[in-house]
């Protein structure tokens, strides 16, 4: 991860989301609203996956923030990461 450029993970990241953002409808969101979080996922799936993925990307972050050993080598990689997600939310935007 620390050798990668910060632009390729941002597209990268930013093309996963357009693929489960993309087929997202208003119907979507009443479904997901209406359901009982027990059915939320079978009634309105594609929601409960763009949601999911949320969640693994923000356990991704901390998973590879804590993993770094060495404390200097982890506040580089956390300045990387605010770099990422400054560069992703231009590129989220900009869809």
């Amino acid at each position: 991860m620390k050798d990668l450029p910060t632009r390729e993970l941002v597209e990268q990241l930013t093309s996963i989301e357009q693929d489960l953002y993309e087929p997202l409808s208003p119907s979507d969101l009443v479904l997901w609203t209406v359901s009982s979080p027990e059915e939320r996922a079978k009634k309105a799936p594609r929601l409960s996956r763009f949601l999911d993925r949320a969640s693994e990307t923000t356990n991704w972050v901390a998973t590879v923030i804590v993993s770094e050993p060495d404390l200097h080598d982890r506040a580089r990689l956390i300045v990387k990461l605010a770099a990422i997600a400054k560069v992703w939310i231009f590129f989220c935007c900009m869809l």
